[in-house]
């Protein structure tokens, strides 16, 4: 069968509305464009693989959009649009909410940070996270019932976690319960070694997949230290870095090696870590898309597809922990030029033979194994969705949901053990209910998130009372600390804050930050042997 391409003539004839508002100020389709708006506009389900800044959000909200447009007529949701991150939300609701109200779509964001009410909105597209998805399912379950369209976002990353299990489950219990008719799925991904498998578990067979595998060329240089990195940065005249570091301490000691050395102005230097307050984080993604010449030290918050615009260069202080991270980060720089230019610097002594191996990978076409799936997300999934059908479901409703990840005898093994545990209760007719502690859990919202809370004292500026983020309570009263990439000194502490001072000096140290608890918080109601098998 021959391969249907479209040039952009042909999308503009066939997608006049949408080709106008995404397109209009483009003289060309990219490659990946090119074959995928073909095969979304004749309805077909899809993954679409190629490389950052290839134009693959275009590929498939050109189509989509004018799907919506001539399917979609009445009120109700039209459109759901699923990312990792709140940060990617926030990017994506920039990006498309301008060509989506010049045709009159709505868009609002449903995560964490901006809790709106959906069903109220009068949106025909929502953008929202996993754990938002799956709140929304129990809380507003009516408001699926017209979906025409579902796209998962940055989708190699969700696979990296059991975030991306839980993804792959949520879209079956859409696709079983709350949706009248089937929506079209459609889901974007970087380059993973085993793209097939990928779209088999997020929709199952009939997903068709589009690969441009081509890749940019990178140059690589390395550096003993930061200081040497920042050198061989300025040397090139480059204007726009971003540092990748692999904990937000680190990130903040750098950032100070940068002001130290005085390698740009304080106003130029920019830090982006979890423990930022959502208003921080943001105000530092608008300034980096909007200056011409800045740095920001930076853990794995930036490493999604979040456009901070024309960054020329990528350091990473420290190996990252797989080959796809590796290509994630160093994709955030040179978006809008052929090549890539990065500066790998050790963090530690073993970094230098990650490295290596990273390197080594990448020439042999390596981007390593599939994960396992996680069976916390048995756990997960059972809670959340019996908490969303008090009514209860048998246990071959379960496994429907479920069973593309795990084996029956797992499954079957992990609720017997739940019920045993008086987790879930056996009803009439075959019906497995939430007992009323997993019932209290879904009031409290904390069935709907593998993440585990991590309870950390709020760190407030004591001049203006912003709340600037978030660390351990190990700060005392007069120490000079530093956050968000600032030097401050501790001038007073509370038993839930921490109130800090701008102070000059020429060094402070990080603070002890709220650890990232990696392992889902449903692991420990594993069975003992399946429990060591997540540690």
């Amino acid at each position: 069968m021959v391969e249907q391409r479209f040039t952009l003539e042909t999308v503009r004839r066939k997608l006049p509305n949408s080709a106008f508002a995404f397109l209009g100020r483009f003289s060309r389709l990219t490659e990946i464009q090119a074959r995928a708006i073909p095969v979304i506009h004749e309805g077909k389900d899809a993954l679409v693989v190629a490389q950052a800044a290839s134009g693959k959000t275009e590929a498939v909200m050109v189509p989509l959009t004018e799907k919506l447009l001539k399917e979609h007529t009445g009120d109700g949701l039209g459109l759901l649009y699923v990312v990792p991150t709140r940060a990617l939300a926030n990017d994506i609701e920039r990006r498309v909410a301008g060509p989506l109200r010049y045709l009159s779509i709505k868009l609002v964001v449903r995560t964490g940070d901006k809790r709106t009410n959906v069903k109220k909105s009068g949106a025909k597209v929502v953008v929202t996270t996993p754990e938002s998805l799956d709140s929304l399912l129990a809380r507003q379950p009516d408001v699926f019932k017209t979906l025409k369209a579902i796209v998962i976002d940055e989708a190699h990353l969700l696979e990296d976690s059991v975030r991306g299990d839980q993804v792959s489950c949520l879209v079956r219990r859409l696709l079983k319960w709350h949706c009248e008719n089937k929506p079209q799925l459609c889901a974007m991904s970087a380059t993973v070694s085993k793209p097939h498998l990928l779209a088999l578990k997020l929709f199952g067979a009939q997903a068709e997949v589009i690969t441009v595998e081509t890749r940019r060329p990178i140059t690589v240089a390395r550096a003993d230290n930061v200081a040497q990195a920042l050198a061989i940065v300025r040397s090139k005249g480059i204007k726009k870095t971003i540092c990748f570091c692999n904990s937000r301490q680190a990130c903040e000691d750098m950032s100070q090696v940068a002001i130290r050395l005085g390698f740009l102005p304080k106003a130029r230097l920019f830090v982006h870590h979890a423990s930022l307050s959502r208003r921080d984080r943001e105000e530092v993604e608008e300034a980096m898309r909007v200056l011409f010449q800045a740095i920001l030290f930076c853990t794995s918050t930036m490493e999604m597809g979040v456009d901070i615009g024309d960054v020329d260069c990528v350091i990473l202080y420290g190996a990252p922990p797989s080959v796809s991270s590796f290509l994630q980060r160093i994709g955030r720089g040179c978006r809008r030029k052929q090549g890539l230019f990065c500066v790998l610097v050790p963090e530690y002594p073993s970094d230098e033979q990650d490295f290596e191996e990273i390197r080594k990978a990448l020439e042999e076409g390596d981007l390593g194994e599939v994960r396992r799936s996680d069976p916390s997300c048995i756990v997960q999934q059972a809670f959340s969705l019996l908490f969303a059908r008090p009514q209860g479901a048998t246990r071959e409703e379960l496994f429907e949901v479920m069973g593309h990840l795990w084996a029956r005898e797992v499954f079957d093994r992990v609720i017997d053990y739940l019920i045993l545990s008086g987790y879930l209760v056996m009803g009439r007719r075959g019906l497995i209910l939430a007992s009323s502690k997993v019932m209290d859990m879904g009031e409290k919202g904390v069935v709907h998130s593998h993440i585990k809370d991590a309870v950390g004292t709020k760190v407030i500026d004591a001049a203006t009372g912003r709340v600037l983020g978030e660390v351990a309570n190990v700060c005392s009263k007069g120490e000079l600390v530093v956050f968000s990439g600032r030097l401050w000194r501790v001038r007073k502490k509370t038993s839930n804050a921490v109130y800090i001072e701008a102070f000059h000096a020429s060094f402070g140290e990080a603070p002890k930050f709220v650890p990232h608890l990696e392992e889902s918080r449903f692991a420990e109601y594993l069975p003992a042997d399946l429990f060591e098998t997540t540690a």
